[in-house]
């Protein structure tokens, strides 16, 4: 299966999975942001339930953050051994990430929701200022906060 193949998989699985998480953004008072790590909480399927655009965020890796950090885990070990060549799966399963992550805030962007960057140049304290002040203030510099860079 092609990495384009992969991510269009990916999708249609947490398109499915939405609605399992669906009942929890209902149930929240509307004016309560968001902050999405990616995954299953697609813009498109987020955007309609949002009463202001920029009460979402999605925080979307770079590839050499994630290759980074996902090389820490342990448990990535245990799952890239069941494979005949596990550098190769990782290779794979990172360049799926990416693309998926870039097509996430690709289409986050086009329906003017906010995306963060997340790089590693800032820590978690800047990151949660970042987040903070865009939620609080996001009335005034929502044209900026599509910009931030973690």
């Amino acid at each position: 299966m092609s990495v384009e193949e992969q991510i269009e998989d990916v999708i249609r699985v947490y398109e499915e999975q939405f609605s399992l998480i669906l009942e929890d953004l209902l149930s929240r008072p509307k004016t309560t942001p968001i902050l999405v790590e990616e995954a299953a909480l697609l813009p498109h399927m987020v955007a309609p339930l949002l009463t202001d655009l920029h009460h979402a965020i999605w925080m979307v890796p770079t590839p050499e953050f994630q290759i980074e950090h996902y090389k820490k885990r342990e448990w990535i070990h245990r799952i890239l051994d069941q494979y005949d060549d596990p550098g190769l799966a990782f290779s794979n399963w990172m360049e799926r990430d990416s693309g998926f992550g870039k097509r996430v805030a690709k289409q986050a962007e086009l329906i003017n929701l906010n995306t963060m960057r997340v790089d590693g140049i800032f820590t978690f304290n800047q990151n949660y200022e970042l987040v903070r002040r865009t939620f609080h203030e996001s009335k005034y510099i929502s044209t900026l906060a599509n910009k931030f860079t973690f």
